[in-house]
């Protein structure tokens, strides 16, 4: 377990602030495994912890992790943006409801900004396969979602990290895994593989770290 901590963690401070991370899992494997150890690193790191929870999939990846056996507590004092939803996981900073066409680079610019104003930050994006759903019918709609992402690439403030259900995602486009994974500086695959949580680094402007594969436990 120590090389794969070790393993873990060279590939997160491998990322540099100002890149954009999208972690991407199948709704078979257990992506919660991968954000607590995320979050762990960055609190031994001293980085503030900023999770974009989008109609509450926070709630459920806290309740993964305390079934899962580890310390869901640690998500307990993390800054919280919360995007629809009503279940209060972590500290919740700033709200935006769902009532338009989409949620509004403005709104979402208007907290977030005042949130990561000191840093450095390690920002983490769950349930965004969710909100595109909702507007799933609507090209427009899901290219402004992008562009919110896009927004705050580079950022050297900032380490992104996207938390993307590759699954449901083709269910609303095929084509925006590859859209969203050309605007990332890292992609990484989280695959369940007999009964184990594998994670693999498929793209990285850092060549350390490209290709590097470890267990998630």
């Amino acid at each position: 377990m120590d090389k794969e901590v070790r393993e873990f963690e060279k590939i997160l401070d491998g990322i540099k602030f100002g890149e954009s991370v999208m972690v991407e899992y199948s709704g078979y494997s257990v992506p919660a495994e991968g954000l607590y150890h995320l979050v762990k690193w960055a609190k031994e790191k001293g980085h503030k912890v900023v999770i974009v929870d989008i109609l509450d999939t926070l709630y459920l990846y806290y309740q993964h992790i305390k079934l899962y056996g580890k310390d869901a507590e640690i998500l307990n004092d993390v800054t919280v943006v919360k995007i629809g939803g009503r279940f209060k996981v972590g500290n919740v900073a700033g709200r935006i409801n769902i009532t338009g066409p989409t949620i509004g680079e403005r709104a979402f610019s208007e907290v977030y900004q005042d949130i990561v104003n000191d840093g450095n930050v390690v920002t983490i994006v769950l349930g965004l396969a969710k909100l595109m759903m909702l507007y799933a019918d609507s090209k427009k709609d899901i290219l402004n979602i992008v562009n919110i992402i896009l927004s705050y690439i580079g950022d050297e403030k900032v380490k992104g990290f996207h938390f993307i259900n590759r699954d449901l995602m083709k269910e609303v486009s095929p084509y925006i895994i590859p859209l969203i994974a050309e605007l990332m500086t890292t992609v990484i695959k989280i695959e369940r593989v007999d009964g184990v949580s594998m994670m693999r680094v498929v793209r990285s402007l850092n060549p350390n770290i490209e290709k590097l594969e470890l267990k998630l436990s």
